[in-house]
């Protein structure tokens, strides 16, 4: 019974996969052979590889249109570069913000003075007391919280007036994301003050 169980799934996968009449036949012992001559049954079984060719055009068609469709988008996207916020900018906010930088407008906010770090990597430096002005008034499509675990919560709160002001007069909010290295007290933190 196993044997049999296991030729008809591999005459399955074969006709799945576009085996030809010939090849499956072999495969397939189980399956009713024609009742007319070879020629006939041969032509019959063509018209489905015909299909699968058409098919297999089709696709190729496809792939090519959703590459080049793939290529339109990433041109749009590097005519834009995304606006990245490091908020927290010691050695890890750095880290985050020196990798970034090859990929968008980075700017750095933090308590201390980092105007000059920032600048020699090629980001910008809000001081975080400015920081909320900053969000509402500019472009920032991403926000990174590089914040310490105990300054978090705060940090998120001083936030939030200017996130909803933001939401209020601009309809939109940057993406906030948060790189402390505990999940849950961070992300409870943002589910309850966050805009919605």
């Amino acid at each position: 019974l196993a044997g049999v169980l296991l030729l008809l799934q591999l005459a399955s996968i074969c006709a799945f996969i576009g085996v030809s009449a010939g090849e499956r036949r072999l495969t397939n012992t189980f399956a009713p052979r024609a009742t007319s001559n070879d020629a006939d049954h041969d032509a019959a079984n063509d018209a489905p590889a015909g299909q699968l060719e058409q098919l297999k055009k089709e696709e190729a068609r496809l792939a090519a249109l959703l590459a080049s469709v793939r290529q339109e988008k990433l041109a749009v996207l590097r005519s834009r570069p995304l606006s990245i916020g490091v908020v927290g900018f010691g050695r890890f906010g750095q880290f985050i913000a020196r990798s970034f930088a090859k990929y968008g407008n980075v700017f750095g906010s933090s308590r201390g003075d980092y105007a000059d770090i920032a600048s020699e990597m090629g980001a910008g430096y809000t001081p975080l007391s400015e920081l909320g002005e900053y969000l509402v008034t500019n472009d920032v499509d991403v926000l990174v919280l590089a914040v310490s675990i105990v300054s978090f919560e705060d940090t998120v709160k001083d936030l939030v007036p200017y996130l909803e002001r933001r939401l209020e007069t601009r309809g939109d909010l940057p993406l906030i994301v948060d790189v402390a290295s505990v999940k849950e007290h961070p992300r409870n933190i943002l589910l309850d003050n966050l805009p919605k």
